[in-house]
This record gives C-alpha cells, structure tokens and sequence, in this order.
C-alpha cells in the first residue's frame, strides 16, 4: 500500500507539472483482497487521488488439439 501511495502521488505530481488532468494506477492481484482494496482506497482519498475499481476475469479452456 505504501508504494502504491507513493507512485499515486508522483503520478500526480507529474500530471500537475505536464499540465495533463490526471493519471491512473493500476494494481493488479492473484485474488480479490477487500483489505488491499480498504487501504488503498483510503490512500487515494488521503492524496485527492480519483479511484476507479474494475474487476477483470481470465477464463482458459484447454482442449486436444
């Protein structure tokens, strides 16, 4: 959580600084992690970071070829 604090708030700066609006950070995990996804909301909040959460599912089907 804390390095995805600081690379929120480099992000940010280096948005300001390009004069661009914004930028996004994205974290990906094995599993959903209803902590993780708390502490680094709170993170954002804290920094005036915008989060958007997007769930995505991988689906592999093996079959003789």
């Amino acid at each position: 959580v804390a390095q995805a604090a600081r690379y929120m708030k480099a992000l940010k700066e280096m948005a300001k600084a390009e004069n661009r609006p914004g930028a996004r950070l994205v974290i990906i995990t094995g599993q959903p992690d209803a902590v993780l996804s708390e502490l680094v909301q709170l993170q954002s909040e804290r920094l005036g970071v915008k989060t958007d959460w997007f769930l995505y599912r991988v689906r592999f089907e093996l079959s003789d070829g």
